[in-house]
């Protein structure tokens, strides 16, 4: 109930203190820029190699998160969410980890209206020109700065992409004007200064498998 929820938030706040109230991204952030100080403070001391690459792989991961965590509420913003959960469930571009989701049952344009995925769309295609990346000031060194704005701008160019084949699509899309799409992919990809076969730089390479 209301009290219980009170009495859990007081004893966060006890034991973390401000942290309690932080955001995921916030978190994240604290994370990596503590991490990547530890490991720079081991760097001359060869005994510590290990633990030196161990805080470095937490704060690439801290920071993954806080990528996944800023394209998400970019897109939410946007009002991007529900079509995109419909474009990943209808597995337009061949994602194996659509798998799990069941395909939704009828084209997206008899659940998802055109009016409302345009005016999205627009919103999604205004923040382009403005700044869609956020400028993650808190974020201290500033190489892992510009490498995390550039996971977070090929999560939203990928994202794009994904609607822009769900909209076209005239099975699962079923839409009768497309006029809304007003960028391909390629240009999306273009503005937010990425490419089409970049890969998430905080996670390991794909494994290459040999032609024999």
């Amino acid at each position: 109930d209301d009290q219980q929820l009170i009495a859990h938030r007081q004893a966060r706040r006890r034991h973390l203190g401000r942290a309690a109230d932080w955001s995921p991204s916030e978190a994240a952030i604290f994370v990596a820029n503590n991490c990547f100080a530890a490991s720079a403070v081991l760097e001359e001391l060869d005994a510590a190699d290990l633990f030196r690459r161990d805080f470095r792989a937490l704060a690439d991961t801290a920071l993954h998160t806080l990528a996944q965590n800023q394209a998400a509420d970019i897109l939410r913003a946007c009002k991007l969410a529900p079509a995109l959960d419909f474009a990943v469930a209808a597995n337009l571009l061949g994602d194996p980890t659509s798998a799990a989701t069941p395909p939704p049952r009828g084209p997206a344009s008899a659940s998802l209206p055109q009016t409302a995925l345009a005016a999205a769309l627009r919103a999604f295609y205004s923040s382009l020109f403005s700044s869609a990346t956020p400028e993650l000031t808190d974020l201290l060194d500033p190489a892992k700065r510009a490498t995390t704005r550039k996971a977070i701008a090929l999560r939203l160019a990928k994202a794009h992409a994904l609607l822009h084949a769900l909209a076209s699509d005239p099975v699962k899309g079923h839409y009768a004007d497309l006029s809304f799409l007003v960028h391909t992919p390629r240009q999306v990809f273009v503005l937010l200064d990425c490419n089409e076969d970049d890969a998430d730089p905080f996670l390991p390479p794909a494994p290459q498998h040999s032609a024999d």
